[in-house]
C-alpha cells in the first residue's frame, strides 16, 4: 500500500455508498466527514484466522470533501487519500466510485 502520511487520513470505519441515496438527509446522525471518492488500490483479505476481524486494507483517492468537521482520533485537513483496514466484505473494487461517510 502505497500513500504519504501528511496526504492521508486514516480512520478504522466507514460506510461505502455507490449513489448518494439513501444517506443524504435521511438519517438521525451527524456525519463528520462525507467525501467523494475514487477506489484505487484493494489488497487481498488477511485471512488471519487467530483474528475475529477478517482486515482488508484500500485506499481511497478523495476527489471532493462534501462535510467536514472535527473527527474524534484523527483531523480532515484536506488530505486526497483515505486508508483503512475495513473493506472486507464491502463489495468494492478498484476503480468504484462512491461516497464515504463517517459518523
Amino acid at each position: 500500500m502505497t500513500n504519504s502520511d501528511s496526504d492521508s487520513l486514516a480512520v478504522d470505519y466507514i460506510y461505502w455508498w455507490p449513489k448518494p441515496e439513501p444517506f443524504i438527509g435521511l438519517c438521525g446522525d451527524e456525519y463528520s466527514l462525507v467525501f467523494i471518492g475514487i477506489v484505487k488500490e484493494i489488497n487481498p483479505p488477511d485471512k488471519d484466522t487467530s483474528s475475529l476481524y477478517t482486515s482488508q486494507k484500500g485506499r481511497i483517492e478523495i476527489t471532493e470533501a462534501v462535510k467536514t468537521k472535527e473527527l474524534a482520533k484523527e483531523k480532515y485537513n484536506g488530505q486526497r487519500c483515505f486508508l483503512s483496514d475495513c473493506f472486507y466484505g464491502a463489495g468494492v473494487e478498484k476503480g468504484d466510485q462512491g461516497y464515504c461517510i463517517l459518523l
